[in-house]
Protein backbone atom coordinates (compact mmCIF):
# COMPACT_ATOMS: atom_id res chain seq x y z
CA UNK A 1 0.00 0.00 0.00
CA UNK A 2 1.40 3.00 -1.29
CA UNK A 3 1.13 6.68 0.47
CA UNK A 4 -1.33 7.96 -1.69
CA UNK A 5 -3.96 4.62 -0.45
CA UNK A 6 -2.80 5.55 2.93
CA UNK A 7 -3.83 9.00 2.24
CA UNK A 8 -7.39 8.29 0.70
CA UNK A 9 -8.01 5.18 3.34
CA UNK A 10 -7.02 7.92 6.10
CA UNK A 11 -9.27 10.42 4.51
CA UNK A 12 -12.05 8.17 3.97
CA UNK A 13 -11.82 7.10 7.87
CA UNK A 14 -12.10 10.76 9.34
CA UNK A 15 -14.82 11.14 6.96
CA UNK A 16 -16.88 8.50 8.11
CA UNK A 17 -15.91 9.58 11.60
CA UNK A 18 -17.13 13.14 10.78
CA UNK A 19 -13.46 14.33 11.20
CA UNK A 20 -12.04 16.48 8.13
CA UNK A 21 -8.34 17.31 8.98
CA UNK A 22 -8.17 20.16 6.52
CA UNK A 23 -11.25 21.68 7.01
CA UNK A 24 -10.02 25.05 9.81
CA UNK A 25 -13.68 26.34 9.67
CA UNK A 26 -14.67 23.00 11.59
CA UNK A 27 -17.83 23.99 13.73
CA UNK A 28 -17.00 21.01 16.13
CA UNK A 29 -13.64 23.75 17.05
CA UNK A 30 -15.00 24.89 20.35
CA UNK A 31 -13.28 26.81 22.76
CA UNK A 32 -11.23 25.75 24.94
CA UNK A 33 -12.37 26.94 28.21
CA UNK A 34 -13.38 24.20 29.64
CA UNK A 35 -10.00 22.73 29.72
CA UNK A 36 -9.57 19.09 29.92
CA UNK A 37 -12.66 17.26 28.17
CA UNK A 38 -12.82 19.66 25.41
CA UNK A 39 -8.98 19.64 24.61
CA UNK A 40 -8.74 16.13 25.15
CA UNK A 41 -12.01 16.05 22.72
CA UNK A 42 -10.32 17.35 20.36
CA UNK A 43 -7.04 16.18 20.46
CA UNK A 44 -8.05 12.53 20.19
CA UNK A 45 -10.20 13.46 17.55
CA UNK A 46 -7.43 14.98 15.39
CA UNK A 47 -4.48 12.40 16.85
CA UNK A 48 -6.60 9.58 15.79
CA UNK A 49 -7.97 10.66 12.15
CA UNK A 50 -4.01 12.01 11.42
CA UNK A 51 -2.17 9.65 13.15
CA UNK A 52 -1.95 6.84 10.19
CA UNK A 53 -0.62 8.98 7.85
CA UNK A 54 3.37 9.70 7.24
CA UNK A 55 4.95 11.29 5.26
CA UNK A 56 8.39 12.43 4.18
CA UNK A 57 8.59 16.49 3.30
CA UNK A 58 11.00 15.82 0.83
CA UNK A 59 9.11 13.13 -1.06
CA UNK A 60 6.46 15.63 -1.43
CA UNK A 61 9.36 18.13 -3.29
CA UNK A 62 8.49 16.48 -7.32
CA UNK A 63 4.72 16.76 -6.58
CA UNK A 64 2.43 20.11 -7.41
CA UNK A 65 2.01 22.37 -4.74
CA UNK A 66 -1.46 21.62 -3.38
CA UNK A 67 -3.86 23.87 -2.00
CA UNK A 68 -3.61 23.52 1.83
CA UNK A 69 0.27 23.64 1.38
CA UNK A 70 1.50 26.40 3.62
CA UNK A 71 4.58 28.77 3.08
CA UNK A 72 4.40 30.62 6.76
CA UNK A 73 7.19 30.30 9.39
CA UNK A 74 5.78 30.34 12.43
CA UNK A 75 6.63 32.64 15.05
CA UNK A 76 8.47 31.80 18.46
CA UNK A 77 6.60 32.77 21.63
CA UNK A 78 7.55 35.43 23.66
CA UNK A 79 5.74 34.35 26.44
CA UNK A 80 3.85 31.51 27.49
CA UNK A 81 0.82 33.27 27.92
CA UNK A 82 0.57 33.74 24.39
CA UNK A 83 -0.99 30.44 24.03
CA UNK A 84 -4.10 29.05 25.43
CA UNK A 85 -5.38 25.55 25.64
CA UNK A 86 -6.89 24.88 22.50
CA UNK A 87 -4.56 26.53 20.19
CA UNK A 88 -1.24 24.68 18.49
CA UNK A 89 2.41 25.40 18.65
CA UNK A 90 5.84 23.65 17.80
CA UNK A 91 7.23 22.13 20.86
CA UNK A 92 11.31 21.53 20.82
CA UNK A 93 10.91 18.52 19.50
CA UNK A 94 9.74 20.52 16.47
CA UNK A 95 6.49 18.35 16.88
CA UNK A 96 3.26 20.13 16.39
CA UNK A 97 1.43 20.17 19.35
CA UNK A 98 -1.94 21.10 21.14
CA UNK A 99 -1.83 23.05 23.70
CA UNK A 100 -3.63 21.71 26.86
CA UNK A 101 -2.41 24.35 29.72
CA UNK A 102 0.60 26.97 30.44
CA UNK A 103 1.63 27.96 33.86
CA UNK A 104 4.64 29.31 35.09
CA UNK A 105 6.36 30.33 31.78
CA UNK A 106 5.68 26.45 30.45
CA UNK A 107 3.04 25.66 27.94
CA UNK A 108 2.17 22.09 27.91
CA UNK A 109 0.28 19.93 25.53
CA UNK A 110 -0.28 16.74 23.38
CA UNK A 111 1.81 16.08 20.35
CA UNK A 112 -0.06 15.57 17.33
CA UNK A 113 2.83 13.41 15.69
CA UNK A 114 2.63 10.43 18.37
CA UNK A 115 -0.20 11.64 20.79
CA UNK A 116 2.79 11.06 23.47
CA UNK A 117 1.32 13.64 26.66
CA UNK A 118 2.95 15.36 28.57
CA UNK A 119 4.53 17.95 26.36
CA UNK A 120 6.18 20.72 28.35
CA UNK A 121 8.18 23.29 26.95
CA UNK A 122 9.80 26.75 28.74
CA UNK A 123 9.11 29.45 26.94
CA UNK A 124 11.86 31.20 25.63
CA UNK A 125 14.68 28.96 25.76
CA UNK A 126 13.15 25.60 24.70
CA UNK A 127 12.32 27.56 21.41
CA UNK A 128 8.35 27.56 21.24
CA UNK A 129 6.77 28.32 17.69
CA UNK A 130 2.99 29.64 17.24
CA UNK A 131 1.48 27.14 14.80
CA UNK A 132 -2.41 28.09 13.05
CA UNK A 133 -4.35 25.49 12.79
CA UNK A 134 -3.70 24.97 8.99
CA UNK A 135 0.11 24.86 9.91
CA UNK A 136 -0.59 21.92 12.19
CA UNK A 137 -2.25 19.69 10.09
CA UNK A 138 0.07 20.46 7.28
CA UNK A 139 3.40 19.53 9.44
CA UNK A 140 1.79 16.91 10.92
CA UNK A 141 0.69 15.31 7.26
CA UNK A 142 3.61 16.62 5.73
CA UNK A 143 6.18 18.39 7.11
CA UNK A 144 6.54 21.92 7.16
CA UNK A 145 6.65 23.13 3.71
CA UNK A 146 10.00 23.09 1.69
CA UNK A 147 10.59 26.88 0.83
CA UNK A 148 11.84 27.49 -3.28
CA UNK A 149 15.54 28.26 -3.20
CA UNK A 150 14.85 31.64 -4.70
CA UNK A 151 13.19 32.73 -1.59
CA UNK A 152 15.53 30.92 0.71
CA UNK A 153 18.28 33.10 -1.03
CA UNK A 154 16.87 36.07 0.12
CA UNK A 155 16.47 35.81 3.71
CA UNK A 156 18.86 36.65 6.44
CA UNK A 157 19.86 33.87 8.92
CA UNK A 158 17.61 35.14 11.47
CA UNK A 159 14.48 35.35 9.41
CA UNK A 160 15.17 30.87 9.05
CA UNK A 161 13.40 29.67 12.10
CA UNK A 162 15.57 26.01 11.11
CA UNK A 163 18.94 27.36 11.91
CA UNK A 164 19.53 27.20 15.31
CA UNK A 165 19.83 30.59 17.14
CA UNK A 166 22.48 30.53 19.97
CA UNK A 167 20.12 30.75 23.12
CA UNK A 168 18.28 27.55 21.66
CA UNK A 169 18.69 24.84 23.68
CA UNK A 170 16.89 22.02 21.32
CA UNK A 171 18.83 19.09 20.52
Amino acid sequence: MGLADLDRRNQAEGKAAGVDCFDASDSRRRPATIRTSVVVTLSATLVSACLPVTRNRHALAGQAETSHTLNTMPSPLKDADDRRPGEFYEDCAYHPCLCTATDMGTVDGISLVDGSYPRNCGVPHCGVRKLTFEEAVQWRLHGPADLPPEVEAQMTDAQKCWLKPANDNRV
